[in-house]
């Protein structure tokens, strides 16, 4: 449990206010957990008295709460260090993505996930440069995109429009 002394909320705002305490201990606890494995969903319980409003992701992903996890150390969740780099272009995006990867990268996966953790896209046995066209079904929004190669995978944010 964290305790939150929330100061005033303005309507939209996305300042100090807004932010909460460390929540570094329960995210930890979480990801001991014997099973947890990248994609997998967190879920956070606020309870407190007087009225605050937020947009959960469900209703308007674009302005849901985003909760942003800085690793530092080894975590045991795969390779630390990026063992290659790819490009992403646009970004933001609303018709087409291009994922670029190495020259040398021939048999890779390349996996979209939206931020419940649900994998909306997995093209396998890829390299070079690949362009796919953004699914009208998405919802605009926040998206990671996953490079896998071997052992090795580097992740990257991607915006829907």
């Amino acid at each position: 449990m964290v305790n939150w002394p929330a100061a005033a909320w303005s309507n939209g705002g996305v300042g100090a206010n807004e932010a909460s305490p460390d929540l570094t201990a329960i995210c930890q606890e979480i990801l001991d957990r014997p099973g947890w494995q990248p994609g997998n969903s967190m879920a956070f319980v606020f309870e407190g008295t007087g009225t605050r409003s937020a947009y959960s992701y469900d209703d308007s992903p674009g302005d849901a709460a985003v909760l942003y996890i800085n690793v530092s150390g080894p975590t045991g969740l795969g390779n630390e260090i990026e063992a290659f780099t790819f490009s992403l272009f646009p970004n933001p995006t609303s018709e087409t993505l291009n994922v670029v990867l190495p020259d040398d990268m021939s048999n890779a996966t390349i996996e979209l996930f939206d931020m419940t953790g649900k994998i909306v896209l997995s093209e396998r046995g890829v390299g070079g440069r690949n362009t796919f066209t953004i699914n009208q079904n998405w919802s605009k929004g926040n998206y990671l995109v996953r490079v896998r190669a071997g052992a090795s995978f580097v992740t990257r944010k991607l915006i829907i429009q």
